[in-house]
């Protein structure tokens, strides 16, 4: 299983939707849809995986290199979500519905 993405900025907050399964063969298309967003937006990305089955270990640390990523840029990522995903122990700041 792999994972699909959207991409909206209601109100000028970049959104990318995820879902599907992060498992380490969606790792690249989720790095890539998320370079996409990145370059597209300003500010705070708001990560809604909210229809994210779940993530292996591997899709975990693509989630923290794309956080990193921002705040080399002065930039952050909002994870945002039911909250059935384990959150690491750093990175992303964690929002839930």
């Amino acid at each position: 299983m792999s994972i699909s993405w959207s991409f909206e900025e209601p109100r000028g907050v970049a959104v990318m939707r995820v879902a599907g399964y992060l498992g380490s063969n969606a790792v690249d298309r989720f790095s890539e849809g998320f370079g996409w967003v990145a370059a597209r937006s300003t500010g705070t990305v708001l990560l809604d995986v909210s229809e994210l089955l779940g993530w292996s270990a591997e899709g975990e640390a693509a989630v923290l290199q794309a956080a990193a990523a921002l705040k080399e840029r002065g930039r952050s990522l909002a994870v945002c979500g039911p909250g059935h995903l384990r959150q690491p122990a750093s990175g992303p700041t964690r929002c839930t519905r």
